[in-house]
Order: C-alpha cells, then sequence, then structure tokens
C-alpha cells in the first residue's frame, strides 16, 4: 500500500515538473513574440510620423 501510494505522488510530481516546464517553454515563446510585436510596433510607428510630417507639408489653410 505504501510502495502503491509512493509511486502515485512520484508519477504527480513528474506530471506537475512537466506542466511547469511547458510554462516555462511557453513563457519564453511569449516573451520572445512580445518583443518582436513591440519592435513592429516602433517601426511603425516611425513610418506613421514620417508620413505624418509629409503630408502636413501640403497642410492646406
Amino acid at each position: 500500500m505504501i510502495k502503491n501510494a509512493t509511486g502515485e505522488i512520484n508519477v504527480a510530481v513528474e506530471n506537475t515538473a512537466t506542466g511547469l516546464r511547458n510554462i516555462a517553454d511557453k513563457s519564453l515563446v511569449m516573451t520572445e513574440n512580445m518583443r518582436d510585436i513591440e519592435t513592429q510596433a516602433d517601426a511603425s510607428s516611425d513610418v506613421s510620423d514620417a508620413l505624418y510630417l509629409e503630408v502636413n507639408k501640403f497642410h492646406l489653410e
């Protein structure tokens, strides 16, 4: 009975460790994706700012 309970605890610990490893891996991917999104947003903002300045050159009053 004790041997059976110990085996179940070992399985639970292994499953928890696997779950935590998966969470860590997905967190790393999410962080990398967010960094890429930030880089793309910065580039888009730069393009938008440049276009805004060009359009304002032709501002009619």
